[in-house]
């Protein structure tokens, strides 16, 4: 469940712009993908069609929470299409699986925050 209906617009916002433009950046904020994925990093995320994701990808997934960013360890085809089960590179165990319908895309690329960016979070712009 998300902590507020802020975190709610946040989410919706971003899924929303992945749907319209096809890619979306966001600033990664946990630890689970270390060392890959860095928090902080600027994380790009191209809309995907599920069927082009597969194990070993990173995958942007919907969840209660919010928005995850983790990596597809099992895909399985299921009577209601495929289920996508991703962990933590940082995390011994696996998340619940997903839907296809809860895949939103896939990392294409990430990188450490430059000056601008870091300058922007610490006034709360970005």
């Amino acid at each position: 469940m998300l902590k507020s209906t802020r975190d709610q617009l946040a989410v919706d916002v971003a899924i929303e712009s992945l749907h319209l433009v096809g890619q979306l950046k966001l600033c990664v904020q946990g630890t689970s993908m270390l060392p890959t994925v860095r928090p902080g990093s600027v994380a790009t995320i191209e809309r995907t069609e599920p069927d082009d994701i597969s194990p070993g990808d990173i995958a942007l997934t919907l969840t209660a929470g919010g928005l995850r960013l983790h990596r597809v360890v099992r895909v399985l085809s299921g009577s209601e299409g495929l289920i996508f089960t991703t962990r933590g590179d940082n995390h011994e165990k696996p998340d619940p699986p997903v839907p296809a319908s809860n895949v939103l895309g896939k990392l294409v690329s990430s990188c450490k925050p430059g000056l601008v960016t870091r300058l922007l979070r610490r006034m709360r712009v970005a």
